[in-house]
């Protein structure tokens, strides 16, 4: 094998090694998520949605659900609430829906093209958006008192991996792949919804358990 054989599959090699970007959210401070004062009284809740069948917004109302039972104004949490079967077991019913929106971002066609030159895909990853908004419906089993809420968030992260960056090729031809990839970058990975799903719940429940004992304490 000669020397330019030799340096050609190095330099592959170094190609695949360097190829992803690990998921990370890059707003996450905005989301602030400040600590909740506890109830006078702490709260038997029972915790519904309308989304059970859709897999990736039962995971979003089950850290809801997580949240909810390790919080200290909650002594015990019903998840999934049925009234049929668990009317009596609580003090307050709070259904929840989630509607939710990935987009990517037109800068990631600069991140594949010049970027490439430099590993910008490897070195930032590409751009991602999620619009996350959440409503509930709270109502209260022993007094006529009801309240509703609305939780908007928009989430920016960045990722890349193999099956995107392999357009990085162009450092061996012609920059036309990177080029007409970096259109295809602009739109979204949905391989990347359960890796953001897992990395955003943690904040994404407690935001939402802050905003549910701010309906309960007004109430």
């Amino acid at each position: 094998m000669n020397f330019k054989k030799s340096l050609a599959l190095a330099s592959i090699c170094l190609l695949i090694l360097n190829c992803s970007h690990s998921l990370r959210i890059t707003n996450g401070e905005e989301l602030n998520v400040s600590s909740s004062f506890p109830l006078q009284n702490q709260l038997r809740i029972g915790l519904s949605s309308p989304q059970m069948d859709d897999y990736a917004t039962k995971k979003y109302i089950e850290s809801v659900a997580d949240a909810l039972s390790r919080n200290s104004s909650v002594s015990r949490v019903v998840y999934p609430y049925k009234a049929s079967l668990h009317a009596s077991q609580v003090d307050v019913v709070i259904d929840l829906s989630v509607t939710t929106k990935y987009d990517g971002k037109w800068s990631n066609f600069f991140i594949n093209w010049p970027g490439f030159l430099i590993w910008a895909p490897a070195v930032w990853g590409y751009g991602y958006k999620a619009d996350i908004e959440t409503k509930g419906n709270i109502s209260f089993t022993k007094k006529k008192a009801n309240d509703s809420f609305t939780l908007p968030l928009v989430v920016h992260f960045r990722q890349a991996e193999i099956d995107r960056t392999w357009t990085e090729i162009s450092w061996f031809e012609i920059t036309a792949i990177a080029f007409v990839g970096g259109f295809y970058m602009t739109t979204y990975d949905d391989d990347l919804t359960p890796e953001f799903i897992t990395k955003f719940t943690p904040q994404y429940s407690q935001l939402v358990v802050n905003r549910i004992l701010k309906s309960l304490e007004s109430n």
